[in-house]
């Protein structure tokens, strides 16, 4: 539902190899929603998870997930993920 038929899904999954809809709402998700440092090209798991979330219309506690990334972010030396 997320990749296009050509994808190598025997390493890591690049951004490149996913539907150009399913880019748009990763670049989304990597940017906004969940805001990371480094390594926005690769797909992760917990991304591809809310791609499919989005996808088949399941509800999302935001509350919860932007209180755990904020918890995350208290160790030492880790950037702020939201401004």
């Amino acid at each position: 539902m997320v990749y296009n038929d050509q994808a190598d899904m025997t390493d890591r999954l690049f951004a490149g190899s996913l539907t150009f809809d399913c880019r748009i709402m990763h670049y989304i998700i990597v940017r906004i929603l969940l805001p990371r440092s480094s390594n926005l090209a690769q797909a992760s798991e917990e991304d591809l998870i809310f791609m499919w979330a989005f996808l088949i219309g399941r509800p999302i506690d935001w509350a919860h997930l932007i209180r755990y990334r904020m918890h995350k972010a208290l160790r030492s030396n880790a950037p702020l993920p939201y401004p």
